[in-house]
């Protein structure tokens, strides 16, 4: 009789890594262009022309690459 393998863990495979390369993507596009809107709505209320639009985007390139090293830890 042959032994039959376990079953593979959900997740694994070609579905597996193109659901979770489109999850990290949606992850750091929100958080890219989010933080690039709001920090533009900040510049329209506070009169500050690019200020908040630069530091608002660079938080969230920071938080997007957060987000990346996070996942990479748990592969």
């Amino acid at each position: 009789m042959r032994e039959q393998k376990p079953p593979e863990k959900p997740g694994k495979g070609s579905f597996g890594a193109a659901s979770a390369v489109s999850s990290l993507g949606t992850t750091m596009g929100v958080c890219i262009v989010g933080t690039f809107l709001l920090g533009r709505q900040m510049d329209i209320w506070f009169g500050t022309s690019p200020l908040w639009l630069i530091i608002m985007t660079v938080l969230g390139v920071a938080a997007s690459f957060k987000a990346l090293f996070d996942y990479a830890g748990k592969q």
